[in-house]
Order: structure tokens, then sequence, then C-alpha cells
């Protein structure tokens, strides 16, 4: 249900974005029954619980929009729950996993989203990479399994890392007006030193790259010309002038912690 209303707010946008106003209003229609059933049959409000109880369910209704701001909190407390009662580990599918790196980092859990992905033993995608992966394994099997994946090349787990694109560099980009806007957000990942990731554009190349030095961080950025944007940090961090936001232009900016 909850892949169905996103297939559906997309495909409102789309149509209105080429004028298909009786589409886009029919599509937008579709969401907000969903998100209404969504909501009355599958969530415990007494909880902010998405039906599963588990990472997946939580990390999907959080990502996708079911619950409301005021709601967010207490709904991504219940999160935590289930990623701590994993041992802080990941348990989920390909759903969850598309998702929940992506909502920890937005709610200031990014060192914890790093660890689950990469620093963990089994099952993560650092555990794969220890034992010699290249690819995407389908499964985070076990070493000692007397089973293996039918899969060793596994795209469908691919989404880590657009995880290192969006979060850890921070570059994110949607239409607007009929052009693109970027929004620079770097997730300052406490186990990493530096970062540095780039996305290729219809408008040019945009690159961010940042790196501790001291006390102080060191962000630069590569905007194509007549690109709009924005710099926003993350809570806990401010530019050296006390800004916490900025315009997205090429250069380099120092950021210190706050927090």
């Amino acid at each position: 249900s909850v892949m169905a209303m996103d297939m559906a707010k997309k495909m409102a946008f789309l149509f209105g974005e080429v004028g298909m106003e009786p589409q886009r209003a029919f599509a937008a229609s579709v969401v907000q029954g969903l998100r209404n059933a969504i909501r009355r049959e599958l969530v415990d409000f007494g909880t902010m619980t998405a039906m599963g109880n588990c990472q997946t369910s939580q990390a999907m209704a959080l990502h996708y929009g079911i619950f409301e701001e005021s709601e967010k909190p207490t709904a991504f407390a219940r999160l935590l729950d289930f990623v701590h009662e994993a041992g802080d580990r990941m348990d989920l599918g390909v759903l969850g996993g598309r998702v929940i790196f992506h909502v920890l980092a937005e709610h200031g859990c990014a060192d914890l989203a790093w660890k689950m992905a990469v620093e963990q033993g089994h099952p993560s995608y650092g555990d794969l990479a220890r034992r010699g992966a290249t690819t995407l394994w389908e499964s985070f099997y076990p070493e000692n399994a007397h089973w293996a994946p039918p899969s060793l090349n596994h795209h469908f787990w691919g989404d880590i890392s657009a995880w290192f694109i969006k979060a850890v560099a921070g570059i994110s980009v949607a239409p607007v007006g009929g052009g693109l806007a970027c929004e620079i957000k770097p997730a300052f990942v406490t186990a990493l030193k530096d970062a540095s990731a780039y996305h290729v554009t219809p408008v040019g190349k945009i690159a961010s790259a940042w790196k501790r030095e001291g006390d102080e961080i060191t962000l630069t950025l590569e905007i194509p010309e007549g690109m709009s944007g924005r710099i926003v940090l993350r809570e806990g961090y401010a530019f050296t002038d006390g800004e916490t936001a900025k315009p997205a232009v090429s250069g380099s900016y120092r950021v210190i912690r706050i927090k």
C-alpha cells in the first residue's frame, strides 16, 4: 500500500508538470485515499507503530510520509527501538534497506546508519565486502551457512550508494520551475575523516567533498553555472559565521560543530 501510494504521488507530480490536470487530480486523490486507509488500518497510534512491528515497516512509514510531523518523533523512537533490539544491526528486507539509512540520517542518527551499514559484522554491507564481495549479493547470509544466495549481482540492494551520495556527501537534486535545483546537506559521519561524491545532471556536474581539519570541517562544492540551490547544515553544525544555511555556489566553506 505504501509503495502504491508513493507511485501515485510521483505520477501526480509528473502529470502536473505536463499540464494533464484531470490525471493529476485523480492521482492525487489516489494518494490521499491510500494514505487515509494506511493510517486507519495499519498504524497503532497508541505507540506510533506501523503494522509489522519491524525495522522495514516503521522506516517505510516514516520515509513515505504516513506520519504527521507531530507524530514523527515518537514514530522514530519506535524505529530506534527495533534497531536496538537487533543489536544495532540490519534486520530487514530490501524495501526497508532502501529507506532506513536515509531515515536515520534525516533524524540525526547518521553515525548509527554508518555503523549498521559498514562497521558491523553480519549482516552488513561491510561484512560482505570483508568476505570478498565486489558485487551486491542477494542475501546477507552468515559466513558459515550451508547455502549461498541465488544471485551474487543483485542491484536491488544498491540504494546504499545513493545514501553515500545523498546523505554522507549531501547531494540532492529536484526539478523546479522547469529547471533543476540542488540541496547540499552533508552528514558529517564521526567515523569518517573525509567524504566526496558527484552527480552528473543534465546541466552539469555537482560535486561535494568535505574533510576534517582539526576542530573544523572544510566543505568544498562544485555547482553547475545557473543552477539554483542551497546548503543546509544538519543539527549541531554551523558555518564559522554562525549561519546554518547558505546559497549553494561553487567554493569552499568552513563548518564547525556547535553541540
